[in-house]
């Protein structure tokens, strides 16, 4: 009999057969790709810090069930806060990240999360804690998720009792709680289960780039239904009621907007859209010397230097373009960090430096960029102003492709 873990069991609620695959068939599943990999190493940071709120606790360093659960047993009986024990009823398994003894004989669970804020998934991750945890034979008198307060400040030291929020959320979970024991069943028998003949593309799926396992949707063709510009809703009435895969085959009937429109005429006459004199109109809004510059920045769950929060932004390099007149030679510059220090005053500088007081700044998706100079400025006030004057002068890319100036 196959073991259901809590991270399977939200799998299976959200998509049952990406949960077969991954216990009968996991040869099939995509290499886990480098930004997952990130933000599994950042919520594994995160619960390092989390730790520090218990400082007397004793951590279950094991690896397999019968281990994790032995080794439980030796240490519950100090009463002490223990991370990562492991406890398992009816072939389901689970792992506090950390159990607090409270009075004589209960506990206290504290679910950390490397968000910002408790999420509906959060909940139902601890029902099923709850499940397993009081069929064993716990006291469990309060349920809280602990994540990250995305106003903390960073000041000097990290200080972990600022810099995390504990939510009890106890009485959010007795709410879903009901028909969980129906829906272990249900993930318990799929599992174990020889074949899984779900259909494809469901009313259940999102999209590809939510999809857990993506095997699926990589067998749609091009320019199917969900590709479709804002399709959302739309695109899955399309495939699941009316039986229409790609752009092409969209029923008269169906109203689209617009640039919906557009999109559905280039694929089936197989031609680009172009709007020469709103084109023409955007270039002549452009004043010399131009400054095309693009930003890249990085964003840590645990504020890495001062004067900043959760997961803002940190700007480590940028790449600068200068052409002084029309079908001028662009002039290049950029800046990488290259040290282990905070590299905003380099990167501000650099860009003071080399901008011009006149000229139009050329940027795609302009909330970024203008977004990493205020937070930036604000935090080094001799900038400030100088950064509020560059504002007018952004000229945005992606107002040609967002209003279908140019659609290819």
């Amino acid at each position: 009999m196959k073991t259901l873990s809590k991270s399977n069991y939200l799998l299976g609620l959200t998509c049952p057969k990406s949960l077969w695959i991954k216990i009968n068939q996991p040869e099939k599943l995509p290499e886990i790709d480098k930004s997952t990999q990130h933000r599994f190493d950042e919520g594994h940071i995160v619960g390092e810090f989390a730790k520090q709120l218990f400082p007397k606790g004793i951590e279950i360093k094991s690896f397999k069930y019968d281990d994790v659960i032995n080794d439980t047993l030796n240490e519950i009986d100090k009463r002490v806060p223990l991370f990562e024990a492991g406890f398992r009823f009816n072939n389901c398994f689970t792992r506090p990240d950390i159990m607090l003894p409270v009075g004589k004989d209960s506990w206290e669970i504290y679910e950390v999360k490397s968000t910002t804020s408790v999420k509906e998934e959060h909940i139902e991750d601890l029902a099923f804690q709850k499940y397993v945890y009081e069929n064993s034979g716990l006291k469990i008198k309060n349920y809280y998720v602990v994540y990250l307060d995305n106003e903390y400040v960073r000041k000097g030291k990290i200080d972990v009792k600022k810099l995390f929020i504990k939510e009890n959320v106890t009485s959010e979970i007795n709410k879903v709680y009901e028909g969980i024991e129906d829906r272990v069943k249900y993930l318990l028998d799929l599992i174990n289960s020889k074949t899984y003949d779900e259909i494809k593309y469901g009313k259940h799926c999102d999209s590809p780039k939510t999809c857990p396992t993506g095997l699926d949707w990589e067998e749609l063709p091009d320019h199917n239904v969900f590709e479709l510009y804002r399709g959302g809703a739309k695109s899955k009435t399309l495939f699941d009621e009316c039986d229409c895969l790609e752009i092409k085959d969209i029923p008269s009937r169906i109203k689209l907007t617009d640039k919906q429109k557009i999109q559905v005429d280039c694929v089936k006459e197989d031609r680009i859209h172009i709007e020469k004199t709103n084109i023409k109109n955007f270039l002549d809004t452009l004043e010399y010397p131009l400054y095309y510059i693009d930003f890249e920045t990085y964003n840590p769950a645990i504020p890495m230097y001062n004067g900043l929060k959760p997961y803002q932004r940190i700007p480590f390099q940028f790449s600068l373009h200068i052409q002084k007149e029309p079908n001028g030679k662009l002039e290049h510059y950029e800046y990488l960090a290259s040290e282990n220090k905070d590299p905003r005053e380099e990167f501000i500088s650099h860009i003071k430096k080399w901008v011009g007081e006149t000229g139009s700044i050329i940027v795609y998706n302009q909330g970024f960029e203008k977004g990493v100079m205020k937070e930036v400025s604000n935090f080094l006030p001799k900038y400030k102003k100088w950064a509020k004057e560059l504002e007018p002068r952004y000229v945005d890319l992606l107002v040609v492709f967002r209003n279908f100036f140019y659609y290819n």
